[in-house]
């Protein structure tokens, strides 16, 4: 059944629905990438929380988007790129996830995707910014 995309409602729930979507898989992708002992230091306990219940979403069958095709302690992504470019919209859209995160882990030689990827979304609007990374 597809939503009548003329209807100003239709669009703000889509939206809506879009954010949330985005937001858990975030936090799951966060719990995909990070060992168990530094899923421990983010500040933010919530972005735990929404990666828990998304899981457990997807244990119950009740999210069937396909991303995720397995959860064996922690989620495994149909394809690594997801789980790079969800940490990486984590990391610019939040930057007070934990600074200690972001010092620990973007600057490793196994974040080097990751890390390629916070740079062009950071500098999406600055030509001089692309020119330096080109």
């Amino acid at each position: 059944m597809l939503s009548d995309r003329t209807n100003v409602n239709v669009l703000t729930d889509d939206d809506a629905l879009y954010d949330i979507f985005i937001d858990n898989h975030k936090a799951a992708a966060l719990m995909a990438n990070l060992s168990t002992q530094h899923l421990e230091k983010p500040n933010d306990k919530n972005v735990l929380k929404k990666g828990s219940d998304l899981l457990q979403k997807i244990d119950q069958s009740l999210e069937k988007m396909g991303i995720v095709t397995d959860i064996e302690g922690r989620p495994v992504y149909l394809l690594r790129t997801f789980v790079e470019y969800f940490v990486a919209r984590l990391f610019c859209d939040n930057t007070m996830v934990s600074p200690i995160l972001l010092r620990d882990h973007l600057f490793v030689s196994g974040f080097g995707v990751v890390r390629s990827m916070v740079d062009r979304i950071f500098a999406n609007r600055c030509p001089l910014h692309q020119a330096v990374l080109n």
